[in-house]
Parts: C-alpha cells; sequence; structure tokens
C-alpha cells in the first residue's frame, strides 16, 4: 500500500510542479488575455474551468482504481505453499474450500463472518483442480469421504 501512495504523491508533484511551472511562465499573456472574472461565477471559463478539474479528478481516481487491480496491493505475494485447490458452493453464503498448504490439504467451510476447519489431510487427497472441471471437487469429496467411512 505504502508504494501506491509514494506513487500517488509523486505523481501529483509532477502535476503541481507542470500546472506552476505553465502559470509562471505564462503569468504575463494570461493575464493580459483571459482573465477569469471573479464576478461572474457562471460565466462559461469558470464552468469549463470546474468541469476540466472535475474531469481530472474523476480519470485519476480511475486510472488509481486499475493501477490497483491490475498490479494488487504491494507485499502480496503468489506463495505456491499455500494455495486454494478447489471449492464448491453449498449454499447462498455457504462454502467449502480446500487449501493446499505446505504438504497438507485443508478441508474448510467457509459462512459469512466464520470459517471453520472440517478435516486437515495428511495426504493430498484431492489434486489439484483444472478450470474447466466443475463438478470434479464434489465427486473427489464424496470419494475421499466414502474411503473415510470405509477405513
Amino acid at each position: 500500500m505504502s508504494r501506491i501512495i509514494t506513487i500517488m504523491k509523486s505523481f501529483l508533484a509532477m502535476v503541481v510542479m507542470f500546472l506552476s511551472s505553465n502559470v509562471i511562465a505564462n503569468e504575463d499573456s494570461l493575464t493580459q488575455s483571459t482573465s477569469i472574472s471573479s464576478n461572474e461565477p457562471f460565466a462559461i471559463a469558470n464552468i469549463m474551468q470546474m468541469l476540466a478539474g472535475l474531469a481530472f479528478v474523476v480519470i485519476l481516481i480511475l486510472l488509481l482504481g486499475w493501477f490497483y487491480k491490475r498490479f494488487g496491493t504491494p507485499g502480496t505475494t503468489n506463495n505456491s505453499s499455500f494455495r486454494i485447490i478447489s471449492g464448491l458452493s453449498l449454499g447462498q453464503r455457504e462454502r467449502v474450500v480446500m487449501l493446499q498448504v505446505g504438504e497438507h490439504q485443508v478441508l474448510l467451510g467457509v459462512a459469512p463472518g466464520r470459517v471453520e476447519k472440517i478435516h486437515v489431510f495428511t495426504e493430498p487427497a484431492i489434486k489439484e483442480a483444472s478450470p474447466s472441471a466443475g463438478g470434479s471437487f464434489s465427486a473427489s469429496l464424496a470419494k475421499v469421504i466414502k474411503q473415510r467411512g470405509q477405513g
């Protein structure tokens, strides 16, 4: 998060320097040719300046959102020893999720405001599911439960 903040600060500093250098360079010509009158708040020039500032802020917010979505939060890396193997929706808000944690696989029940460990498998019970295999998790889970019940 601090990396994004430093990028935002440096970007805003560059924008401020650019705008201030243009104002200083064109100060004489700006005051002589087209100065915005503060007596008329609803003048076209004032409205256009306000809309340009609003458009700049909206575009800046959208760009920062895109950067955040694209690059994620700093410090989160793809750790291969901890990943979600598969999941199954049990209801509108309940799920069963199989995690790979190092050498173990952990079966979790996930509901709003609650995550509960159901079982820890010391041996891999379920191979990693391919993204196209939709019902493989439920079939594999049923097979593992049958094996545990018989053994």
